[in-house]
């Protein structure tokens, strides 16, 4: 599910760069904030499953580090273009999507040869 939202997140910002119609930007933000309503309570479960015994620390680390972001990022906003920032979030959310795929290819494979041992 994380690849899911990832991927759509990464696709409709890339797609916003491209329309000067406000209506097919509207549409791909909304299809953006979806993703995320989708992304952040996933990623809190993923959390909470890969920490074990340290979820507290790691869903509080988590949680620190987005509003830290919430916090700076609309000052650093303030300092790029609207296509440069569109940019810049696909490129951050599309490296995360290739981390997660490959974090997901490991697991299958480990599962794969538990399997056959």
């Amino acid at each position: 599910m994380l690849i899911i939202c990832l991927s759509t997140m990464v696709l409709s910002l890339v797609l916003m760069v491209f329309p000067s119609s406000i209506m097919i930007i509207t549409v791909l933000s909304t299809i953006f904030v979806a993703a995320i309503a989708v992304f952040i309570p996933t990623l809190i479960t993923f959390l909470g499953e890969s920490a074990a015994n340290s979820r507290s620390t790691a869903i509080s680390l988590y949680s620190f580090l987005l509003l830290v972001g919430a916090s700076i990022g609309p000052l650093l906003a303030s300092l790029l273009s609207f296509h440069s920032i569109l940019l810049l979030f696909a490129f951050i959310f599309g490296i995360a999507a290739c981390l997660i795929a490959r974090k997901d290819r490991g697991k299958a494979k480990n599962k794969i040869a538990a399997q056959n041992s």
